[in-house]
């Protein structure tokens, strides 16, 4: 993995990494009404480096889900590297969030662990950010990876979030098995419309990957139409921002006291409204919204510590003892 920004950026001031949806619009919330600390740089893309901030490349960044940044803190599970010791926690943001996985009605497949059994040439659309850290965990606990799909004639691609990421895919039946998180956005009501089966893991996979760190959740019935039982998944709450413990306290208090103070913007910025409407789908979706995340509360509730600055901050605010 690359530990180094681009050569050709030149940064100035405070340094936050950022990816290009919900984290790119919630921090630019709180970072215009920063006040008294050094002017503020959003970089993207920039999502889930840890080490790019505690490495001082960054000076802030965020984290998703937050089981990342313990994974990093402690140096285990698919964490690559030293223990990030000087990571330290400014903000928590709530987000609902679950891995689907969606099988096409002409999928050659009934689950993921045939594809694998059989070596099966299946079409894969991968919704996921890109690490694919979460995918190559699922599949590896099914016995193979998104390099054995390819090898066995199959293949696998990056899926947007809106609407209509899938309809080419979809009206060609180029597509047979749909996997990733984002699980409020668009592409799902697409995918549900068009009659594609959801299904859970295997209780045996979801026993490995809770090894490996993750948390199990219940995606529930009615979630989508599709969506006619519970069905097993791993949880992936939370946007983390995180810095690291020797980023100045000052700035850490005033980024902290600004999140705070525009909790409801930072909430209004995270959802995305009126995505392009897919005239393939056969009910009429005519927009779509998703809420990245839920009301921010106890933004100080983290795994990882807090720095000095931010708990300064929420004690005098009154949120901690």
């Amino acid at each position: 993995m690359d530990t180094k920004l681009p050569s050709n950026i030149v940064l100035q001031g405070v340094k936050i990494g950022v990816g290009w949806a919900g984290s790119y619009r919630m921090t630019q919330v709180f970072a215009r009404s920063v006040g008294g600390a050094a002017p503020v740089a959003i970089i993207a893309p920039a999502l889930n480096r840890p080490d790019w901030v505690c490495g001082g490349e960054l000076d802030l960044g965020w984290v998703f889900p937050a089981v990342r940044a313990t994974w990093a803190l402690e140096g285990k599970r698919s964490w690559v590297g030293n223990p990030l010791s000087n990571l330290r926690s400014v903000a928590r943001f709530p987000r609902l969030d679950r891995q689907l996985f969606a099988l096409a009605p002409w999928c050659p497949v009934k689950d993921l662990a045939q594809i694998g059994r059989e070596k099966r040439a299946v079409r894969l659309g991968v919704r996921a950010d890109e690490l694919y850290e979460h995918e190559h965990a699922i599949l590896r606990q099914y016995g193979y990876s998104l390099a054995d799909v390819e090898a066995w004639g199959g293949r696998w691609w990056h899926v947007g979030v809106g609407l209509t990421a899938l309809d080419e895919e979809i009206s060609k039946r180029d597509v047979d098995v749909v996997v990733g998180h984002a699980s409020h956005e668009g592409v799902w009501q697409t995918v549900a419309a068009h009659g594609f089966r959801f299904i859970g893991l295997d209780e045996r996979v979801m026993a490995g990957l809770e090894q490996e760190g993750y948390a199990r959740n219940i995606i529930p019935a009615g979630f989508l139409p599709a969506i006619q039982e519970p069905l097993l998944t791993i949880d992936l709450s939370d946007n983390l921002l995180v810095t690291r413990a020797e980023v100045d306290d000052n700035i850490i208090y005033t980024i902290a006291k600004s999140i705070d103070r525009n909790k409801k913007r930072i909430e209004e910025a995270s959802v995305t409204v009126s995505y392009t409407h897919s005239q393939m789908l056969p009910i009429p979706f005519l927009t779509y919204s998703s809420t990245m995340t839920q009301p921010i509360t106890k933004q100080w509730d983290t795994k990882i510590p807090l720095h000095p600055g931010a708990a300064r901050y929420y004690r005098e605010a009154g949120y901690l003892t």
